[in-house]
């Protein structure tokens, strides 16, 4: 039985996974400063495709600024930040040594010395997330990739890896060393050449809309509307430029260029919200804009998950018109979980006012008047 040595995180994922027996899922990059305007499109692309997954997504970084980090977490409420252990990696052969571009590539291998997870997908940071990812979060078995573009079925592109546990391990990190330092690989293709020498073609073969590569477009082609993941191969990046005969392709990229207030805005446009994710997004949107409608859709979200005295402090810091009973209503229901009963019964009757609202809004006042004994009214209020 092999044995996991845990490799101690700088922020420890969400512990509350361990005690409900839920599968451990994590998204990971490996982030710098060159590649970081990659990382936040990919980060914004990931919420707005996929607005009901939340997972710890872990950021791989051998020198972040403090700034940056920042802006990272303002992107996402579950970063899981930890150090490469760069020097490493300075024992593999590789073709161009002085290369720090070349250095770096093989960074993302730490990913394999995870031992948090049960499943991992690694994500390139030149990469924005189109579709729905799903299916690949519902895969339970083996190391899943797409076939590379150019070199047919027995080669991975290591853009998108699937990570199960089973290679999570200290027996695969030692056959990745062994063919690191023993220069047996591609060393042109750097960490994906030594994935493949180690697999040698054993692998599960996804879909290639789950990394497609820019290259399939060249020619200024549309992209695919089933594409789930669209891939900046080569040198010549989107925020750096772009490269000619790509138009197409790196104006879907451009569609998650947007400041925080926009960004926010388009995720509280979107259904099926992850609760993590309303919140961190919803929390700042109200506060820049007052947005009622947006206060109710996050408090609604806060009673849901339990936070009473948050959703009062959410909705009582906007100003909620008479006449909008829904904001009135939930109001009104996280007052009440919070013993704060008057106040309640005010939000509640003015929720009374709307007949859509009227019969939740009638049902907690029965239910509070039959709290402190009044059957009378309760009575009263159950029948209007």
């Amino acid at each position: 039985m092999t044995t996991f040595t845990p490799v101690a995180p700088e922020t420890a994922p969400a512990s509350g996974t361990a005690l409900t027996g839920k599968r451990r899922i994590a998204f990971a990059s490996f982030v710098d400063e060159n590649y970081l305007p990659g990382f936040l499109v990919l980060l914004r692309s990931l919420a707005l495709s996929n607005p009901g997954v939340c997972e710890d997504f872990v950021v791989l970084h051998d020198d972040l600024k403090p700034s940056s980090i920042a802006r990272i977490r303002a992107l996402h409420p579950r970063i899981v930040l930890r150090r490469v252990d760069a020097e490493h990696y300075d024992s593999y052969v590789k073709g161009d040594q002085d290369n720090y571009l070349v250095r770096k590539a093989y960074f993302i291998l730490d990913i394999f010395r995870l031992r948090d997870y049960d499943t991992v997908i690694t994500l390139d940071t030149d990469m924005v997330v189109l579709g729905d990812l799903g299916e690949l979060l519902q895969l339970r078995e083996g190391l899943a990739a797409v076939p590379q573009f150019f070199y047919g079925q027995h080669k991975l592109n290591s853009g998108l890896l699937v990570i199960q546990r089973e290679y999570l391990s200290d027996a695969f990190c030692a056959k990745i060393d062994q063919v690191g330092r023993s220069g047996s690989y591609e060393l042109d293709k750097h960490d994906q050449g030594i994935l493949n020498a180690v697999l040698d073609g054993d692998f599960v073969r996804l879909d290639a809309r789950y990394n497609f590569v820019k290259r399939r477009l060249s020619g200024d082609l549309p992209v695919p509307d089933d594409t789930a993941i669209l891939h900046f191969t080569g040198r010549h990046k989107p925020w750096q430029g772009g490269e000619a005969g790509y138009a197409l392709a790196e104006d879907r990229w451009r569609e998650f260029e947007m400041g925080d207030a926009e960004f926010h805005a388009a995720y509280l446009s979107k259904g099926n919200l992850h609760h993590d994710l309303l919140v961190h997004y919803g929390t700042p949107h109200v506060r820049r804009t007052g947005d009622v409608e947006a206060a109710r859709k996050v408090a609604a979200g806060h009673i849901a998950a339990g936070e009473y005295q948050a959703a009062v402090d959410l909705l009582g810091s906007v100003r909620i018109p008479v006449d909008e009973a829904w904001p009135h209503e939930v109001l009104g229901h996280a007052l009440m979980s919070v013993s704060r009963h008057e106040e309640a019964k005010t939000q509640l009757l003015l929720a009374t006012a709307a007949p859509n609202r009227a019969a939740t809004a009638y049902a907690r006042l029965a239910q509070m008047a039959w709290v402190h004994g009044d059957n009378a009214e309760a009575l009263k209020y159950a029948t209007a």
